[in-house]
């Protein structure tokens, strides 16, 4: 399994976000600060 597409209205640093993810490895790459991390928190909250 993996995630195609991630969309974010009014979460945290981000009013609006879509991203359309491919198959294989995704890396998240910029500066300290920028909100990063605030695109990988929702996943931590789904189910298992």
């Amino acid at each position: 399994m993996y995630l195609e597409k991630l969309s974010l209205t009014d979460f945290r640093s981000y009013a609006q976000v879509d991203l359309t993810l491919a198959p294989g490895v995704t890396v998240l790459v910029g500066s300290n600060g920028i909100g990063k991390t605030n695109l990988m928190e929702p996943s931590a909250t789904w189910p298992r």
